[in-house]
């Protein structure tokens, strides 16, 4: 022991930025309940660093200041290098860890294709950085501009649930959710299943990352990973999950984060270079 790591602090972080939909300080509050009930088992305190971009996070990460991140996965991309292979997590919302983005539209409507829903009204959930990356890269793959100019409107709401009622009460022409949160919204109300009509199903996804910084030691490492391997046994930590709507924290693997590394790839290939030669020439 000793070094920068002989010290009663945890630190834990990430972007300022939302991490995905849902109130802000709840969502804190929870992450903050979370990480103190993990810690104890190394007898740290869990301190809470929110930082405002990513060269923040790795400078921290590299001078033992960050020692885990959570994350979007689309930040989280830029963040691997430093993160220890064998200490990637995610949160599992459903009955598999990955998720598949969902773009849905109201039945009877015809709509069969994005380049119909040109001048129309989008709806998403605040914070979902996932589903808008999806959305841009299957506009910019069917030659369509971005979503700010080629939709009338955009509006951001609080939930997932709450942009899939928009399109079924007629308040938006098309919602970008998830896959569990349209099946949650079909459990709620029956009829969501017969109204909406999903015009768009991505790859499989990584909701949510949380990775620990590589420069971490063992004698950290080893309690922390017993704990999160049995969640089930820790009544309190399941308690707090269910706040996230969540059921688990599971390990994940290089192949699990392959088709977010695939979905930046089509980023930069169709949207960066969209927006690079919209650029007026010097």
């Amino acid at each position: 022991k000793g070094g920068p790591y002989d010290r009663k602090a945890a630190y834990i972080g990430g972007l300022s930025r939302q991490l995905f939909s849902g109130d802000r300080s709840d969502i804190t509050i929870a992450t903050e309940m979370f990480f103190r009930e993990v810690t104890k088992v190394i007898n740290r305190e869990p301190r809470i660093v929110v930082l405002d971009n990513i060269s923040e996070i790795l400078d921290a990460m590299r001078s033992d200041k960050l020692d885990t991140i959570f994350a979007n996965p689309i930040d989280y991309l830029a963040l691997d290098h430093q993160i220890n292979p064998d200490y990637r997590y995610t949160i599992t919302f459903g009955p598999s860890p990955q998720q598949r983005v969902y773009l849905v539209t109201q039945s009877g409507t015809q709509i069969k294709s994005l380049a119909q829903l040109r001048g129309k009204r989008l709806t998403l959930p605040d914070g979902y950085i996932l589903g808008m990356t999806y959305l841009e890269v299957d506009l910019a793959k069917a030659g369509l501009p971005g979503p700010e100019s080629f939709f009338s409107s955009i509006d951001y709401t609080d939930s997932s649930n709450a942009a899939v009622l928009n399109v079924f009460f007629n308040k938006a022409d098309l919602a970008v959710t998830s896959d569990i949160a349209y099946s949650l919204a079909g459990e709620l109300n029956p009829q969501v299943s017969q109204k909406i009509d999903i015009l768009s199903v991505s790859e499989p996804f990584l909701p949510f990352i949380v990775g620990v910084n590589k420069r971490v030691p063992m004698f950290f490492l080893h309690p922390v990973d017993e704990i999160l391997a049995d969640l089930k046994s820790q009544p309190k930590l399941q308690r707090i999950l269910s706040l996230f709507h969540a059921t688990d924290v599971v390990k994940i693997t290089s192949d699990q984060l392959e088709t977010l590394r695939q979905l930046k790839r089509d980023y930069e290939r169709y949207v960066s270079k969209r927006r690079h030669s919209a650029l007026p020439a010097e």
